[in-house]
């Protein structure tokens, strides 16, 4: 008798069945015909629903938001959300099938079947620049979907530590019955940072595209390679790669021409879009952006940042009830958006800059993305003090990443930095703290994938 495939085997089959858009649709069978054209290998990669979609929990454990009574707790949907929200040792509470781990490797799956479906054509194809930008797709593709289950099912990378800490199953091939145990973080990250050099040696020199923002480019590669150094506070490495990022594409869109009255102030295309991502589309109550949120209030220390030249505040936020503040929709016109945008990369450069000892570098890099984001009495920042500078920057890029559920792996990150960062719940009279490196930053595995793999679960 045959093992029994785990969800990261069967993933791709279900999928199939339930109507992936692409090629697979036309045969979902176990005598699925194999694609044999390179457009149908860029079918595969188009699904948005699989390779564009990005974990949830990070939202919902970050401390942007607060709910602000049992009552309205009591009537979330899932124990996932309630469970999330109070950092509680059990996230899932029997929840089965849980997108933000199956998904990406649904993701991976395809790619393994792209990338060995195209090695077989490669001899035959009559347009190589199309076959190369969908084999370097394929690469970026599952370097993005192992970096964010690296950040969400891993701790944070620590040079020293990366050889024995564990990190997660690597599956490199298009087969599904093979189960494989988790690798080292060190083995993570390297596959991911090699997977990213193959997808920037195959994928061309041209800049950002017009449309089809859900598909790799060179300036997507560069600012995931960014983002990747910067979690893994290699911030030399992180700053180059920011730079390599603006040097082909830095557009930033001025707030001063942005509708602040308006509940849907941009779309999904925005000139600062390098690659487009959402939050899987669940746990709407909670983490779904628009008026419509009548259960999420953000946090009043986040709302307290702003100035009041600052054209953030209207633009991010509306006041439904006095002192209290919902978020409105972001770079997306439905669920969060998560992906890679130049003002995400600005903000690594002026950081990495300050961290490296340009100062001055850094700081005039930060008044560049002021200038687009406060009124005409803007003022530039002068700041001298390294120290100063840094948390001045720190400070911005909290108040800019807002609801891109980016806000987590900073706490990780920062706190591994000494920065010392608790936070706080406040429900039904009760606090909870979630102390500075505490193991639950790291999600656990979920339950039936541990029952189906036999792979190691994490300590929380």
């Amino acid at each position: 008798m045959k093992k029994q495939f785990s969800n990261i085997a069967s993933i791709f089959v279900t999928l199939s069945v339930l109507g992936c858009s692409g090629y697979l649709d036309e045969k979902p069978s176990s005598g699925l015909t194999i694609p044999a054209k390179v457009q149908e290998f860029r079918n595969l990669l188009d699904n948005m629903g699989v390779m564009n979609i990005t974990n949830p929990l990070p939202q919902l454990s970050a401390d942007e938001y607060f709910i602000k009574d049992e009552k309205i707790y009591d009537a979330l949907n899932t124990l996932t959300e309630k469970n999330a929200y109070l950092w509680n040792r059990d996230v899932y509470g029997g929840e089965l099938n849980f997108q933000g781990w199956n998904v990406p490797y649904s993701a991976i799956f395809y790619v393994n079947n792209v990338l060995s479906g195209l090695d077989k054509i490669k001899d035959d194809v009559a347009d190589r620049q199309e076959w190369n930008a969908v084999y370097g797709s394929a690469f970026f593709y599952r370097a993005y979907a192992y970096f964010d289950l690296v950040r969400n099912f891993c701790e944070v990378y620590n040079e020293s530590t990366a050889d024995s800490s564990p990190g997660l199953p690597l599956k490199l091939d298009p087969g599904i019955d093979k189960l494989e145990q988790r690798s080292s973080l060190k083995d993570t990250y390297g596959r991911i940072i090699s997977d990213l050099h193959s997808a920037s040696t195959f994928l061309s020199e041209t800049g950002r595209p017009v449309t089809h923002l859900n598909r790799p480019s060179k300036p997507a590669v560069f600012a995931l390679f960014a983002r990747l150094y910067l979690d893994m506070r290699h911030y030399e490495l992180a700053e180059a790669y920011a730079d390599s990022t603006l040097a082909i594409y830095n557009a930033l869109i001025d707030y001063k021409a942005v509708d602040t009255e308006s509940a849907n102030p941009f779309m999904n295309l925005t000139s600062e879009t390098l690659f487009y991502t959402t939050q899987a589309n669940v746990y709407g109550f909670t983490t779904f952006p628009g008026l419509n949120n009548l259960q999420a209030t953000i946090d009043t220390n986040l709302i307290k940042l702003y100035e009041p030249d600052d054209l953030r505040f209207s633009i991010f936020y509306t006041e439904r009830s006095p002192g209290e503040f919902y978020i409105k929709k972001g770079y997306s016109t439905g669920y969060p958006f998560t992906g890679l945008a130049t003002d995400e990369i600005f903000l690594i450069k002026a950081e990495c800059a300050v961290r490296n000892g340009k100062v001055a570098e850094g700081i005039a890099v930060l008044n560049y993305l002021l200038e687009n984001r406060y009124d005409t009495s803007f003022e530039p920042i002068v700041v001298t003090d390294r120290e100063d500078a840094l948390h001045t920057v720190l400070l911005e890029r909290r108040k800019e990443l807002v609801w891109r559920a980016l806000r987590w792996q900073d706490l990780k990150r920062l706190n591994r930095e000494g920065h010392n960062l608790s936070i706080e719940r406040r429900l039904n009279g009760k606090r909870y703290i979630l102390p500075p490196n505490d193991p639950k930053y790291v999600f656990p595995i979920p339950d039936d994938e541990i029952a189906l793999s036999g792979i190691r679960q994490n300590e929380r």
